[in-house]
């Protein structure tokens, strides 16, 4: 999983449009984070909230949904930052999804320097030295939200996924401790804490944790796909079948789940299904490595008889 998607829970993500790739109009909890945030930058912050708050409601789980909304509380209704640090911040993030990294900098300085005691303003930092691979600079940033906020529960949860992708995975856990004992429906903390446990071969913990983050959001297909992984991988194949038919129903062409539900019915003998699904992830993969490994599959069941 990259870095890119589990850093979710940060008030913006960094992860809507791939630079250089054809783009097509948002749906959904993207299309709203786009049009609140293009209303934040240009100043008309009230409607912006309105925006944000609505998608929050329609979407409790979206970190970042949630996380613009609460910003713009803290101004419209705290007075915790000017109008300015808003736009600066909702823009060094929208610079940042096009990596223009020093256009992004310097509005996220600005805002800095207008508020230098907002934990969040220190967060945008933090989020734009993740996507540059800066992880010690990024880990100051958090390290400097959560000195302002000890309760600040994103912030442990960011900090905790740099310290992951830099394999120091009990730190990491450590702050997804933190993250849930602060805020204990924060099911993208689960998810990671999960994988920080599947990365230590602590297949219970991580089981338990994925369960968790499925009870709170039970559509989330990366969380399902990486739970039926574990199961597969514990010998629990009955478990994992129905968690993989969910992925590819949520999302047909998951090249992965495919592979992954051929091995549980080659598994259980169903050598016609298992044949069906190693096609099927051939066809969705191409030339990467599931259809590699699913061509492998192919040849040892042998042809049709």
């Amino acid at each position: 999983m990259k870095l890119a998607s589990i850093l979710i829970a940060l008030f913006v993500s960094l992860t809507g449009h791939a630079v250089g790739a054809p783009q097509t109009a948002a749906k959904g909890p993207d299309a709203e984070y786009d049009k609140g945030s293009a209303l934040a930058v240009a100043g008309k912050l009230k409607e912006a909230r309105g925006v944000f708050d609505a998608a929050a409601k329609q979407d409790p789980g979206d970190g970042a949904l949630a996380a613009a909304a609460a910003i713009l509380r803290d101004h419209l209704d705290a007075g915790r930052l000017p109008a300015e640090a808003v736009q600066r911040i909702f823009r060094a993030m929208e610079s940042g999804n096009t990596e223009k990294w020093q256009e992004a900098h310097a509005d996220a300085d600005a805002a800095l320097k207008l508020a230098p005691q907002y934990p969040r303003a220190h967060a945008t930092k933090g989020a734009l030295f993740v996507f540059q691979g800066q992880y010690p600079q990024a880990i100051k940033a958090f390290d400097q939200a959560i000195t302002l906020d000890p309760k600040f529960a994103e912030a442990y949860y960011n900090r905790g996924a740099v310290r992951a992708e830099l394999k120091q995975v009990d730190a990491a856990i450590a702050d997804y401790d933190r993250a849930i004992a602060l805020q204990p429906t924060f099911w993208d903390a689960y998810r990671n804490r999960g994988s920080a446990y599947a990365n230590k071969s602590n297949a219970g913990a991580a089981l338990a944790d994925y369960t968790k983050a499925l009870e709170l959001r039970p559509n989330d297909v990366d969380t399902r796909f990486l739970r039926a992984v574990i199961e597969e991988a514990t010998g629990q194949w009955d478990a994992a079948l129905p968690d993989l038919m969910k992925v590819i129903e949520l999302e047909p062409g998951h090249a992965s789940a495919l592979y992954h539900r051929g091995l549980a019915y080659e598994q259980k003998g169903n050598v016609e299904r298992a044949r069906a699904d190693f096609s099927a992830a051939i066809k969705a993969d191409k030339s990467g490595e599931v259809a590699a490994a699913s061509r492998q599959h192919l040849a040892k069941l042998g042809r049709p008889k």
